[in-house]
Protein backbone atom coordinates (compact mmCIF):
# COMPACT_ATOMS: atom_id res chain seq x y z
CA UNK A 1 0.00 0.00 0.00
CA UNK A 2 2.91 2.49 0.57
CA UNK A 3 4.07 2.24 -3.07
CA UNK A 4 0.30 2.65 -4.22
CA UNK A 5 -0.69 5.96 -2.33
CA UNK A 6 2.02 8.09 -4.58
CA UNK A 7 -0.72 7.39 -7.04
CA UNK A 8 -3.75 9.59 -7.70
CA UNK A 9 -6.55 8.11 -5.04
CA UNK A 10 -8.93 6.57 -7.58
CA UNK A 11 -5.75 4.99 -8.91
CA UNK A 12 -4.52 3.71 -6.21
CA UNK A 13 -8.02 2.48 -4.45
CA UNK A 14 -8.46 0.72 -7.58
CA UNK A 15 -4.86 -0.73 -7.62
CA UNK A 16 -5.22 -2.19 -3.98
CA UNK A 17 -9.21 -3.72 -5.14
CA UNK A 18 -7.94 -6.26 -7.35
CA UNK A 19 -7.47 -9.13 -4.82
CA UNK A 20 -10.19 -7.39 -2.43
CA UNK A 21 -13.84 -9.36 -2.16
CA UNK A 22 -15.09 -5.83 -1.46
CA UNK A 23 -14.39 -2.28 -1.26
CA UNK A 24 -15.58 0.31 1.48
CA UNK A 25 -15.54 4.21 0.68
CA UNK A 26 -16.25 7.26 2.56
CA UNK A 27 -17.93 9.87 0.41
CA UNK A 28 -18.27 13.68 1.55
CA UNK A 29 -21.03 14.96 0.02
CA UNK A 30 -19.73 17.41 -2.55
CA UNK A 31 -22.04 18.56 -4.76
CA UNK A 32 -22.40 20.90 -7.84
CA UNK A 33 -19.50 22.74 -9.31
CA UNK A 34 -17.24 21.33 -6.68
CA UNK A 35 -17.87 17.71 -7.71
CA UNK A 36 -17.28 18.68 -10.91
CA UNK A 37 -13.98 20.03 -10.39
CA UNK A 38 -12.71 17.86 -8.27
CA UNK A 39 -14.49 14.88 -9.55
CA UNK A 40 -15.31 12.04 -7.03
CA UNK A 41 -12.93 9.79 -5.81
CA UNK A 42 -15.42 7.20 -4.50
CA UNK A 43 -17.65 7.19 -7.47
CA UNK A 44 -14.26 6.77 -10.07
CA UNK A 45 -13.73 4.05 -7.91
CA UNK A 46 -17.32 2.27 -7.72
CA UNK A 47 -17.77 2.52 -11.82
CA UNK A 48 -13.81 1.07 -12.09
CA UNK A 49 -13.29 -1.72 -9.56
CA UNK A 50 -14.73 -5.40 -10.45
CA UNK A 51 -15.44 -5.72 -6.59
CA UNK A 52 -18.72 -4.99 -5.05
CA UNK A 53 -18.06 -1.43 -3.62
CA UNK A 54 -20.48 0.33 -0.90
CA UNK A 55 -20.23 4.11 -0.83
CA UNK A 56 -20.68 5.41 2.98
CA UNK A 57 -22.26 9.05 3.06
CA UNK A 58 -20.23 11.43 5.61
CA UNK A 59 -22.47 12.35 8.13
CA UNK A 60 -24.71 15.22 7.94
CA UNK A 61 -22.78 17.34 11.06
CA UNK A 62 -19.21 16.44 9.66
CA UNK A 63 -16.94 19.39 9.19
CA UNK A 64 -14.00 19.80 6.78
Amino acid sequence: VADAVRMDARLALAHEASGADMVVVGARGHRGLTRLLLGSVASSVAHHVQVPTVIVPAPEDATE
